[in-house]
């Protein structure tokens, strides 16, 4: 395969896997949201700032 497509394949593999660790963290906070813990504490544990976290939160509670 030509060096440039398979460039390419990796290039969308990687965005496809920070793509889907993405939502999965999505997931968890709103989960550990719902279980009563603190933005702050949320923020700590899944490795994104306050910021993010209450974003999510915000757009899973619509």
């Amino acid at each position: 395969m030509c060096k440039a497509i398979q460039d390419i394949m990796d290039k969308s593999r990687q965005e496809g896997r920070a793509e889907g660790e993405q939502k999965q963290a999505m997931l968890t906070v709103l989960r550990m949201y719902a279980k009563g813990k603190s933005l702050d504490e949320i923020a700590d544990d899944v490795g994104f700032d306050v910021e993010t976290v209450k974003s999510w939160i915000l757009a899973g509670n619509k």
